[in-house]
C-alpha cells in the first residue's frame, strides 16, 4: 500500500536517514566519496527539526506498508506564491519504478492546494538524470548558473522553474470574478445573477467546499466545486466556459480530482448533463427527485496510478539545494 502524506515531527529520523541513504548513491561519481562517506543518518535531523517546528518549511513522506521510502522538502521562497523544492529523494531501491513519478505528482497537488503558483530547484549541473526527470514533469532550466561548496569541492548548479498556473487550481479568491460566474451559471441550479451570487457566497462561507478551476495563461476556462469526505469526492458544480467545450477540459479536472485524492468520485446530475459523466467513465443510476423529477447519481470509482512504469524522461529522483 502507497501513500504520501504531510510529515510530522516523528518522522524527522527516518527522513534524515532516507536523505543520507539516497545522497551516498543519487551523487556518487558526482560528488567526492569523501564528502559522502562521511554523511550520518542522522545529518538532517537538527536543520529538520527546527525547519519543521515554525512555518517556514514543510515536508511529504512517500510510505509503503507505513515504512517511510520517500521523503521531500519544501521551504517558501522570498517570491510571493513561489516554492523551493529543497530536495525530493527516494531510497535507491525504488527509483527507476514510477514511485518518482507518483511523489511529484502528489507534491505539486499538495503545492497548488496551498496556494502556490510556482515552484523552483537547484539541480548539479553534472546530475544529468534528475534534470532529464525534472524536465519530464515541466520543469525548464532558466540558465541561471551558480556554485555550492561541499565539503572543501565547489560544485556548479543550475535553476529550474515551473509555473503551477496552468492546469487544476484553487480559485475560491476568484469566485466572484464575472468570468467565473459565467461558467457558474451554466452548472448552477439558478443560472441568474442573483443565484450564481448566493452560490459563491455559499462556497466562501464554507471550509468543506472546495472551488478549483482549470487556468491556462491566467484566465479561468473551467470550474468544479466538490466537497472531499472520508470515502468519496463529492462534485457539486464542474463547468467549462462555452468556447473551450470539448476539448478535454472537463475531463482533466476529472483526472485531476482523482490524482489529488485517490477516491471515487461521486454527483448528481438531470438527464442533460448525464452523458458528461458517461462518456468519462462514471456509472449511472437514475432516481427519482421530487423536485427536479428523473435525476442521476454518478460514481467514478477509484483508478489508482500504477507502480513498476519508469517516470517519463528518466528513472532518477534527486538534487540537490545549496542550503540543505
Amino acid at each position: 500500500m502507497i501513500d504520501v502524506r504531510i510529515a510530522n515531527a516523528e518522522d524527522i529520523p527516518q527522513i534524515s536517514l532516507v536523505l543520507a541513504t539516497s545522497w551516498k548513491t543519487a551523487y556518487r561519481g558526482i560528488v567526492d566519496d569523501s564528502y559522502l562517506d562521511a554523511l550520518t543518518t542522522d545529518h538532517w535531523v537538527d536543520f529538520l527539526t527546527k525547519g519543521l517546528s515554525g512555518d517556514d518549511i514543510f515536508s511529504m513522506v512517500m510510505l509503503e506498508h507505513h515504512e517511510i521510502i520517500g521523503a521531500s522538502v519544501i521551504s517558501k521562497s522570498d517570491i510571493k506564491c513561489e516554492a523551493h523544492m529543497v530536495s525530493l529523494y527516494l531510497l535507491p531501491d525504488r527509483i527507476g519504478k514510477g514511485y518518482g513519478h507518483r511523489f511529484y505528482c502528489e507534491i505539486e497537488g499538495e503545492l497548488k492546494k496551498k496556494g502556490y503558483s510556482r515552484c523552483v530547484l537547484d539541480v548539479l549541473e553534472n546530475n544529468k538524470k534528475a534534470i532529464s526527470f525534472y524536465q519530464s514533469h515541466g520543469f525548464v532550466d532558466v540558465g541561471t548558473e551558480a556554485t555550492t561548496f561541499l565539503g572543501e569541492r565547489e560544485y556548479p548548479y543550475r535553476v529550474m522553474v515551473k509555473d503551477l498556473a496552468v492546469g487544476f487550481q484553487n480559485i475560491k479568491p476568484r469566485i466572484t470574478e464575472p468570468e467565473v460566474g459565467i461558467i457558474i451559471s451554466y452548472a448552477a441550479l439558478d443560472g441568474s445573477p442573483e443565484g450564481v451570487a448566493k452560490e459563491a457566497e455559499l462556497y466562501l462561507s464554507s471550509d468543506m467546499l472546495n472551488f478549483y478551476g482549470w487556468v491556462e495563461n491566467g484566465e479561468v476556462i473551467g470550474i468544479c466545486g466538490f466537497e472531499v469526505h472520508s470515502d468519496k469526492v463529492e462534485i457539486h458544480l464542474i463547468s467549462v466556459f462555452e468556447d473551450r467545450q470539448k476539448q478535454g477540459v472537463g475531463s482533466a479536472m476529472v483526472a485531476a480530482l482523482q490524482k489529488m485524492y485517490s477516491l471515487p468520485l461521486e454527483a448528481e446530475t438531470v438527464e442533460e448533463a448525464v452523458g458528461f459523466y458517461r462518456k468519462r467513465g462514471f456509472e449511472t443510476t437514475a432516481f427519482q427527485d421530487p423536485e427536479w423529477g428523473q435525476k442521476f447519481t454518478c460514481i467514478l470509482k477509484v483508478n489508482p496510478i500504477p507502480l513498476g512504469i519508469p517516470p517519463l524522461g528518466g528513472s532518477a529522483d534527486a538534487f540537490i539545494n545549496p542550503g540543505f
